[in-house]
């Protein structure tokens, strides 16, 4: 179980003292994979990864990444709201902070603009609107749509349905009426993939992005100050997936950031907005076994569910490995389902051969640092679990409490 790289005695340690279901994070593997982020783009002066918020907003967390120097990359109010918020302990400053959202309304715009921070223009309907009521800013950054020019992926959506972006001509045409507005710093933006592993279609996928650069330098003379590649690497979740080679990518993407940039004599600057790669396979999500039923299949239930972790839910092919610790006595393997109790036929896991348990088992489900307790919901009223740090000098300090019936009713009683 390399994938599982915290000790059996402190995930104990963490069920006797703040009970289960839990999610656990770590705090010496996030710091390990933001510093290998960091060197891959090192060859590119100033470059920032812009931590995707959605991934796990939480400001324990949050924290530790601002301390290894990453932005935050918001798409909501409330994201927006949590980073720069002194009561969270962040406050970052503008230049860290990008607001990448879709679909935006007013005042998610007008803060972002009292906040300073870079703004990611999702469609080319919003630019006349948005000089109308807030004027002319500093910089601006559109997100771009490639359409046929690149194929998607089933989480981002295929070319002819994705909803994000603006198209080849029109953002084209949209850095030409920002340029002559008075626009004095550009950046661009795309989000192609997502959860991508083939090294080869993450740079192909920055090629495409740095030619629209190029094309709307040669155009209309923009000098870019950024070029912002997205996220998208992806976590080997399966054990037949390969992991991304940090080192590897950062510098075939140099190989083509220079081939492109160098004949123009423009240098933006590399940001990427990675959120998954980062916290994804430094969080577990700890259960405890309650039951076994057999139908036509092995049910193994657990006191945790779908709604605490909804990616096997919503996506076909989401996969995260189960370990069932304290098992050893029994080394006898046996295929299961693994469920909740949530009132649908979502399972956490379906016919994984796993060592027989005994009531009262603990369960660990990994990579579940990113989209996992940020994408719990309350169905069934179900309490989302909470969340406990592993500090480097092993001490677990709580990160985030779990909900309770009084959490579940206030917006009944708030009337």
């Amino acid at each position: 179980m390399e994938w599982l790289r915290v000790s059996v005695q402190k995930i104990e340690e963490l069920v006797r003292q703040f009970g289960s279901p839990i999610y656990l994070y770590d705090e010496a593997g996030i710091r390990e994979t933001a510093q290998a982020l960091k060197r891959a783009f090192a060859w590119s002066p100033g470059y920032r990864n812009f931590f995707a918020v959605k991934a796990l907003p939480i400001p324990g967390v949050l924290q530790i990444l601002a301390e290894e120097g990453m932005g935050m990359d918001c798409s909501s109010l409330l994201e927006l709201q949590l980073v720069t918020d002194p009561e969270w302990g962040l406050e970052l400053p503008g230049d860290r902070i990008m607001l990448t959202s879709n679909n935006t309304d007013e005042d998610l715009y007008r803060k972002a603009m009292e906040k300073g921070v870079f703004i990611n223009i999702d469609a080319f309907e919003h630019i006349k609107e948005f000089l109308t009521r807030f004027g002319v800013p500093e910089s601006i950054c559109f997100r771009y749509n490639p359409e046929d020019r690149v194929k998607g992926n089933a989480i981002i959506g295929e070319s002819d349905s994705v909803k994000y972006g603006l198209p080849h001509d029109k953002i084209l045409e949209a850095y030409r009426i920002m340029k002559e507005a008075g626009v004095k710093r550009f950046g661009l933006h795309a989000m192609l993939v997502s959860n991508e592993l083939s090294i080869p279609k993450l740079v192909e996928n920055a090629r495409i992005i740095f030619l629209m650069a190029a094309e709307a330098h040669e155009r209309y003379g923009i000098n870019f100050d950024f070029v912002n590649l997205g996220g998208g690497i992806g976590t080997a979740y399966r054990p037949t997936d390969k992991a991304v080679d940090l080192d590897e990518l950062g510098g075939r993407i140099r190989e083509c950031y220079e081939g492109i940039f160098s004949p123009l004599s423009m240098s933006p600057t590399i940001f990427t907005e990675c959120g998954r790669v980062v916290t994804g396979p430094n969080g577990y999500l700890i259960a405890r076994v309650k039951h076994e039923k057999e139908l036509k299949r092995r049910f193994l239930g657990v006191d945790t569910s779908v709604a605490d972790i909804l990616r096997p839910g919503m996506y076909s092919s989401a996969y995260h490995p189960i370990a069932v610790l304290h098992s050893q006595a029994n080394p006898e393997l046996r295929t299961y389902d693994v469920v909740g109790s949530l009132c649908e036929n979502l399972k956490l896991a379906e016919q994984r051969l796993l060592p027989i348990p005994e009531k009262g088992d603990i369960v660990v489900i990994g990579f579940a640092g990113a989209h996992c307790r940020a994408m719990a919901m309350n169905y069934n009223g179900w309490h989302r679990s909470g969340g406990v740090l592993l500090r480097q000098d092993g001490s677990l300090v709580r990160v985030q409490r779990s909900e309770n019936y009084d959490d579940m009713v206030a917006s009944y009683r708030d009337l």
